[in-house]
């Protein structure tokens, strides 16, 4: 079986996916791709990737420095078989092969994750913008555990410049390879007894991919392979492997008899060893279609105390058949894919949950602090292949029924004379969202509950609030769980004196707010009405009462509001009592699919839209000596001068509410980026979520006007805003703001890899050395030992100008394992601009003995022999440098000038000419060499 990868390697992929998003010319571009997979009868494997990638500009260059080549472990062995940077003039410079780095991927390293995925990182030496760096790798692909069986699939990213991608697989007729293909040019051949397939893919422009709620993989060009007949035969070749794992050792048998001592009724048996199994048995990741597919036997699991998913599955099978319990294993996607492939493969199956038949029961026992009988949400309603231990069959796990899960919060505020809000957040969880909740409370021990309580203030737009946040013991079992907190948060004297209007305050919550989120987002302006989302049946509510001085009163207050449609209500309740103004929501949805997609889709996108809009209802206060009394809060109120809110916003509530959604956007995109209101969090996190949405969008007019609004609300938030406005100036080409704003995010962040990455890439654009090189200087020092990272920074330092910082970093990197083929050169370089010009003799010759017709080499050691004074030596260094490279002015200027320095008048001519090409090329050169 092979492993699934993104064309051009999954982890290069994305990183240039990035650049793309962040920059009008993308930096990196694939040249070219080729894919040639011979298959054997049993399913085995050789498969032989050559790609040429192209560094379009000094960000591409630094990037193809080290190229990452994923493959597995436990099946696969991976062979660089030959790597080389090519020069435009056609010269190669060898990647030395015995210094190729093997890692774990980053995100398992940091994670702690258990993985057979491995990586083997490729530095290819003097990468400069204009490279372009050229591999060939060869994946011997033994039969994993399937005989007999191959699949392979393919996809492709849009978002890179791809000039051609073929790829090709020849197999034996016998193993009845079946085929699907999606946006890809695709044919067959008959070899006699082998059919070749061909699949050709080109992508010169890179396109902005639509955002999507569910699996993008559905809307990529792809293809997929497999000879697997159908997913029964998936399902049945599991069982296969685990029909001698699924055993009841006396061990088991033992523990089985203990959890459930005393206990008569089957199911409550079956609780109690699921209970203990998902206490007892801690979590370690392995994704099913990528580490090995086989559990570890029983008795390791509990000697160990830990395991994947497979594991907890078949140790709890294990003890419900000690006790005579049936159960299946449940292969299904537990992220937001819900499609299997058409011809059968693994790549949508990550996860294998339990079902218990004589219940009707589907368990997860490796979900954290999971309740019983209870699935996280993304587990629901998908496709499934359910094995017992002899058959499979292809089902689905069932909807999220109503009545399962629940949502309460209850926040009660007080605004105090001089304008300091104080409130008491309590906030209740049942079902899905109770596992939720107690993953919140688990994250805050880790941090004081001070601190995560100043962090989801601030997150939510309160500037300077502090607080304390109360969790109870996430890993204690109960029917609910619950999370307090207190807060305070100063600056509201505008809203007290009647000069502002504001929002309702929604507090300090740690869910989001009645509405958003089961089923879409309110605040989501990406997603077409008919685009499916996935869809959940929850009951939500929440109580927000708000308590104001006793010299000022409410004049302006929301009406009450039902939004109802086939899947959804919503109601606002309003309530005004003395000083006290109290609203209660509820949602409920109840729907009988895992996606609403189609009119469905489409009748809840209308009722969100009506739902968001019902939260940016105004609140007036005034003075009490101001302050009209009230008819009724529910029927109209003549607003009072000067409300902030403006025509606009009246036409919005009411188009919004009368089910107009076209005309709506058009008003909000009028109003929200003029409305100046009250610091709320309401008004922030809208304006911030519509920024995002816009720029995912790359409507970046309008994502910058929406971010800026968001920033001037609450300039303290935090280096979200600060960090996607850069985004957006970036792809406008706006660098000198894109820069700005990400100063301002580094100032929140300073230690943020990844905002010192998009900050250095940008300074190297605008050719702004010194301030990349401060960048990984922050960057080398979380990473010291990273010697990638510090060949970088050597490049960058090279450019700077810091010719000694430059030598000590190659230096650096060659002790920390980096070939001398890969350091040398630029340690010829920077050591002949520095003053150690015998030690770049030395090394330049070294360089010189492995490739004699490097340019730059014979340049770097022809300037060192010139301040040496050996400038015989220096001329046949740069006569042969500028033979290379004839258009080159440095290298004509130099041979010019020693050329006159002999006394050689003819040298004259080359410095006329390289002054004709380059009329500043003096400053590049060496002092000694321009007198």
């Amino acid at each position: 079986m092979r492993v699934f990868l993104i064309s051009a390697m999954a982890l290069l992929a994305v990183s240039v996916s990035q650049a793309v998003a962040e920059d009008p010319v993308p930096p990196i571009s694939i040249a070219l791709q080729t894919v040639d997979i011979q298959v054997a009868a049993d399913g085995s494997s050789v498969e032989n990737l050559h790609a040429e990638l192209h560094a379009e500009n000094d960000v591409g260059a630094i990037r193809l420095n080290q190229v990452p080549l994923a493959f597995n472990s436990a099946f696969q062995d991976l062979q660089v078989v030959e790597a080389y940077t090519r020069k435009p003039d056609g010269s190669k410079i060898p990647v030395d092969m015995n210094a190729i780095f093997t890692r774990l991927p980053t995100n398992e390293s940091q994670s702690g994750q258990v993985t057979d995925m491995r990586l083997k990182v490729v530095v290819f030496p003097q990468t400069v913008a204009g490279d372009t760096v050229v591999y060939t790798a060869k994946y011997l692909n033994r039969v994993a555990v399937f005989p007999g069986t191959f699949t392979h699939g393919s996809a492709f990213n849009v978002t890179v410049p791809i000039g051609e991608e073929r790829d090709t697989i020849t197999a034996p007729k016998s193993l009845g390879l079946r085929t699907e293909t999606h946006g890809v040019d695709f044919t067959t051949e008959d070899h006699g007894s082998d059919v070749v397939y061909r699949w050709r893919y080109a992508q010169p422009k890179p396109v902005a991919l639509a955002p999507v709620a569910v699996s993008p993989l559905d809307q990529l060009p792809r293809y997929f392979v497999s000879n697997i007949k159908d997913y029964t035969e998936v399902g049945t070749a599991y069982a296969k492997l685990l029909s001698s794992k699924l055993v009841v050792t006396p061990k088991v048998a033992a523990l089985a008899e203990k959890v459930t001592e005393g206990e008569k009724s089957r199911r409550e048996q079956a609780r109690k060893l699921y209970e203990w199994v998902n206490a007892n048995i801690r979590y370690i990741a392995i994704e099913l279609g990528q580490g090995t597919m086989v559990p570890h036997d029983v008795d390791d699991i509990l000697t160990y105390g830990y395991g994947d998913c497979k594991d907890h599955d078949l140790l709890l099978r294990a003890l419900l058949k000690a006790k005579g319990i049936d159960s299946r294993s449940v292969l299904i996607n537990s992220g937001n894919a819900y499609t299997l492939t058409e011809v059968p493969t693994f790549f949508q199956l990550n996860h294998v949950i339990t079902s218990v038949p004589e219940f009707g029961l589907f368990l997860d026992s490796s979900a954290l602090a999971n309740p019983f009988a209870v699935l996280p949400y993304g587990e629901y309603g998908k496709p499934a292949i359910h094995v017992s231990e002899n058959t499979a069959t292809l089902g689905t796990t069932p909807v999220l029924q109503p009545g399962i899960a629940s949502e309460h919060t209850t926040n009660v505020m007080r605004l105090s004379p001089t304008g300091v809000l104080t409130g008491t957040v309590t906030t209740t969880a049942k079902g899905p969202s109770q596992t939720s909740l107690r993953i919140i409370g688990l994250a805050f021990q880790a941090v004081s509950p001070e601190t995560i309580a100043q962090q989801q203030l601030q997150a939510r737009g309160y500037r300077g609030g502090t607080g304390t946040l109360r969790a109870g013991p996430p890993l204690v079992r109960g029917q609910s769980y619950t999370i307090t907190g207190d807060y305070t948060v100063p600056g509201w004297q505008e809203w007290i004196s009647g000069a502002k209007v504001s929002f309702m305050p929604i507090g300090l919550r740690v869910l989001g707010i009645v509405g958003d989120g089961p089923m879409g987002t309110l605040r989501s302006l990406q997603y077409k009405d008919l685009d499916a989302t996935p869809c959940f049946s929850i009951a939500q509510s929440e109580d927000n009462s708000l308590e104001i001085p006793a010299n000022t009163r409410f004049a302006v207050v929301p009406p009450d509001v039902k939004i109802s449609s086939e899947a959804i209500t919503f109601t606002a309740q309003w309530k005004l009592t003395g000083n006290v103004l109290a609203v209660h929501r509820e949602f409920h949805s109840k729907i009988a699919q895992p996606l609403c997609k189609g009119e469905v889709r489409k009748q809840v996108a209308m009722a969100l839209f009506k739902i968001a809009a019902s939260y940016i209802l105004p609140i007036k206060i005034v003075p009490a000596t101001n302050a009209p009394a009230l008819v009724s809060q529910n029927e109209p109120v003549e607003p009072l001068p000067p409300l902030a809110m403006n025509e606009a916003s009246d036409s919005l509530v009411a188009v919004a509410l009368a089910g107009d959604t076209n005309r709506a956007a058009q008003l909000l995109d009028k109003l929200m980026p003029r409305e100046r209101v009250q610091v709320a969090d309401t008004a922030y996190s809208t304006h911030l979520a519509q920024g995002l949405d816009y720029l995912n969008a790359s409507q970046l007019l309008k994502a910058v006007a929406e971010l800026s609004e968001a920033i001037r609300l609450n300039p303290a938030a935090g280096p979200e805003p600060y960090q996607a406005r850069a985004t957006a100036y970036s792809k406008m080409n706006k660098t000198k703001l894109a820069m700005a704003d990400l100063e301002a995010a580094l100032r929140a962040a300073p230690d943020d890899v990844k905002l010192r990455q998009m900050h250095a890439d940008l300074a190297l654009k605008a050719r702004d050395y010194d301030t990349a090189a401060a960048d990984y200087n922050v960057m080398v020092r979380h990473q010291p030992d990273d010697p990638a990272l510090v060949m970088q920074r050597a490049e960058i330092r090279y450019h700077a100008d810091k010719y000694e910082e430059a030598a000590a970093d190659y230096r650096r990197a060659l002790r920390l394992g980096v070939s001398e083929t890969q350091a040398k050169p630029g340690l010829c370089k920077a050591l002949a601009r520095s003053e150690m010009f015998a030690q770049a003799v030395g090394h330049c010759s070294w360089v010189l003995r492995q490739d004699a017709k490097s340019a730059e080499a014979l340049e770097a050691r022809g300037a060192a022999y010139f301040q040496l004074g050996k400038y015989g030596d220096a001329l046949k260094d740069f006569d042969q440098a500028a033979k290379a490279n004839p258009q080159k002015a440095t290298f004509l200027f130099e041979r010019g000038m020693t050329a006159l320095k002999l006394g050689n008048k003819a040298g004259q001519k080359d410095v006329d000419a390289a002054l004709k090409l380059e009329a500043n090329v003096a400053k590049k050169i060496p002092g000694a060499l321009t007198k």
